[in-house]
């Protein structure tokens, strides 16, 4: 039976180390992790937790923040102006 084989650099593990000795990545145990580590799968509240902090989730969440925030503050500054702008019409209307 061969030696396992490191999935970054491809060299042979000889004992029991569970990093290489060539490139320092961790050794993987079996065909269902990444070379991090990690389960791929993870079941339960963790992976909805990784999933929703992720960075492109984050990133979105930010975006979609700004773009609610800005139609909030165009609606504000628009009633403000129509305010005035119907208060200056009144008053015009009214002097007649």
């Amino acid at each position: 039976m061969m030696s396992p084989q490191c999935g970054t650099c491809g060299a042979y593990f000889t004992g029991n180390e569970t990093f290489c000795s060539r490139c320092g990545s961790p050794r993987v145990a079996n065909a269902y992790q990444n070379p991090y580590g990690q389960p791929v799968q993870q079941t339960g509240g963790g992976g909805w937790f990784q999933r929703y902090y992720s960075p492109d989730r984050i990133v979105q969440r930010i975006i979609i923040g700004r773009i609610i925030g800005l139609a909030i503050a165009v609606l504000i500054v628009g009633g403000c102006i129509a305010c005035v702008l119907l208060g200056g019409l009144a008053s015009v209307l009214g002097s007649h």
